[in-house]
């Protein structure tokens, strides 16, 4: 039964897709021809596509471009004091290990499934998916913004996630930044605990997952128990198989990157490590 309800899944939001592409004006209404990935290149939500669950550089919706594009002007805009602040790393010997894991992943598996992917799937369905995920992390926007008293984010989130749960057919689309502008709030856990006064905690490169603190992984694994998978009791195979197909269709929104931003860094694995780290602080003093 667990292989049939994957295989259903699967094929009830491919068919959608098809049926959804059909109407081409539909289509057109909801999504502009021009391109998802910014101009601005620099973390890892971001750097390169990194294999991430937290992947870095395609915008969930315009809003959300706009909102990226405030927090990367914050960040180089920087006082050269803050730029300099060293990075808590004591386990660097380890980060960078799992760095050279994630980069041989990424060039010999994510890249070319990603390129694959994006020749079969064409990009507007392609922004669908990303459309469908993004609605799911309302409730973490929703559940940080509360914790930070900040009823501004909490009204957005609850706007957002109400209108593309029903006009945006469980969150394909995105009536509500499309037709209504209403920004998404990027708001999460971590930034709840720094709020709070938690420390940062040390740096920390995940195997797959990619860059984070101590801080962080504290919130993920509390945003774990607000998942999807959590509430409905999805098995681990059918949830793992829902993330990795996120992750590639992620990464195939970002394919070009990467070779651009390894032109440029002299240390790719500093530089990732120092971009994230500000762009948090950007996010958390936002």
């Amino acid at each position: 039964m667990k292989i049939n309800y994957r295989f259903f899944s699967i094929l009830f939001f491919y068919l959608f897709f098809v049926l959804a592409l059909a109407e081409k004006g539909f289509a057109e209404n909801l999504f502009t021809n021009e391109k998802t990935i910014p101009l601005e290149l620099s973390e890892v939500d971001q750097h390169k596509p990194d294999i991430s669950m937290e992947v870095v550089g395609v915008p969930d919706d315009s809003g959300e471009q706009e909102a990226n594009e405030e927090l990367e002007d914050d960040v180089f805009d920087e006082d050269i004091g803050d730029e300099d602040e060293a990075i808590y790393d004591p386990i660097e010997p380890f980060n960078r290990l799992m760095w050279s894991f994630n980069e041989k992943l990424y060039d010999n598996v994510m890249e070319p499934v990603a390129r694959g992917y994006s020749k079969v799937l064409p990009e507007p369905a392609r922004i669908i998916i990303k459309n469908f995920f993004s609605n799911l992390t309302e409730p973490i926007a929703l559940i940080s913004s509360a914790a930070q008293n900040n009823k501004e984010k909490v009204d957005r989130s609850i706007g957002r996630f109400l209108i593309n749960s029903t006009l945006g057919i469980g969150g394909l689309f995105d009536p509500a930044g499309k037709i209504f502008n209403i920004k998404k709030a990027n708001e999460d856990f971590d930034q709840a605990l720094a709020y709070h006064n938690v420390p940062s905690g040390a740096y920390i490169m995940l195997p797959i997952f990619g860059p984070t603190t101590t801080r962080g992984i504290v919130g993920k694994i509390s945003q774990a128990f607000i998942s999807p998978e959590f509430i409905f009791g999805i098995d681990f195979l059918t949830a793992a198989g829902v993330r990795s197909e996120e992750m590639v269709n992620d990464v195939s929104l970002n394919l070009g990157q990467k070779e651009e931003l390894d032109s440029f860094a002299l240390d790719p694995y500093t530089s990732v490590k120092d971009f994230y780290i500000q762009r948090r602080k950007a996010l958390i003093e936002e």
